[in-house]
């Protein structure tokens, strides 16, 4: 099994967390519906979970989502060493539902959360 770890996301508190789902995008599997992985953020808003060594070097696509924030989707490789990554979260401005009131959403400022979460995600791929 190689690791996941995926951080930058809005983190989990009273209300849901970051929905992250992660789908295999080879021949055999592109177009189905059925994630390899669902996950939600956890409480510093990071993902860590590990996925199935036949993905190395096998391309996937990364789907985050949450309602206040902009859908966010990714195509990537995943490398010998896993799969690390900081997604950059921006406000739906348009959006008014609950997290909206939420003053961890309030104060979010997506270009300091993710300056923040990539150095994090730095300082654990020098560690691996």
């Amino acid at each position: 099994m190689k690791k996941i770890f995926i951080n930058g996301l809005f983190p989990r508190e009273d209300q849901e967390g970051s929905k992250v789902a992660i789908f295999a995008m080879d021949e055999a599997t592109a177009g189905k519906t059925t994630p390899l992985l669902k996950a939600e953020a956890d409480e510093r808003g990071c993902v860590k979970s590990e996925i199935d060594e036949k993905y190395v070097n096998k391309e996937i696509q990364v789907r985050i989502r949450l309602a206040g924030f902009k859908p966010f989707q990714i195509n990537a490789v995943v490398k010998d060493f896993g799969f690390y990554y900081t997604a950059r979260l921006d406000k739906d401005t348009v959006y008014s539902g609950e997290i909206t009131k939420l003053d961890k959403y309030v104060n979010w400022n997506s270009d300091q959360h993710y300056t923040d979460a990539l150095a994090d995600l730095l300082d654990i791929i020098r560690k691996i």
